[in-house]
């Protein structure tokens, strides 16, 4: 049976190296320690110097993921119009929700990404429809004049 480390959120990962730079640990040691680069850490410096604070705006940049009735929307447009594309469902849903949340969420919910074929189904009138126009012209002796 295999270990698993728990995977460790990017919120822990920056109090966790908050806290390291706060007690004056070497800088090359704890970019090797917490796997960041020379940028983060600076950032992660000035934050603390400026007596600001290192967690995000509450509400800024877009919607992480989609809310249930967001979910029941999407299904109810796909089940109207199955040829929708992600980016026409992330529109109509809603403006601020990414294309790509959507791609995964249709993935994940058992929808396969998929182009239309280029031939189409003929109904049966259709069928009907060519056959008495192929026996007209043939009634009419046409279909030698295109021939060589």
């Amino acid at each position: 049976m295999k270990n698993h480390i728990p995977k460790i959120t990017q919120e822990e990962r920056r109090k966790n190296s908050v806290k390291i730079i706060r007690k004056g640990i070497q800088k090359s040691k704890m970019i090797k320690m917490e796997r960041i680069s020379k940028a983060t850490y600076y950032r992660y410096k000035n934050l603390i110097r400026d007596g600001r604070s290192w967690q995000r705006k509450r509400g800024s940049g877009r919607d992480k993921r989609l809310t249930k009735p967001n979910k029941i929307k999407i299904q109810l447009l796909l089940k109207a119009n199955p040829f929708q594309s992600g980016r026409e469902l992330a529109r109509i849903v809603h403006p601020s929700v990414s294309y790509q949340t959507v791609h995964r969420y249709l993935i994940s919910s058992g929808f396969v990404s998929k182009k239309p074929g280029s031939h189409f189904m003929i109904s049966q009138e259709d069928k009907v429809a060519r056959l008495r126009f192929g026996q007209s012209l043939a009634r009419s002796r046409q279909w030698g004049l295109f021939s060589v």
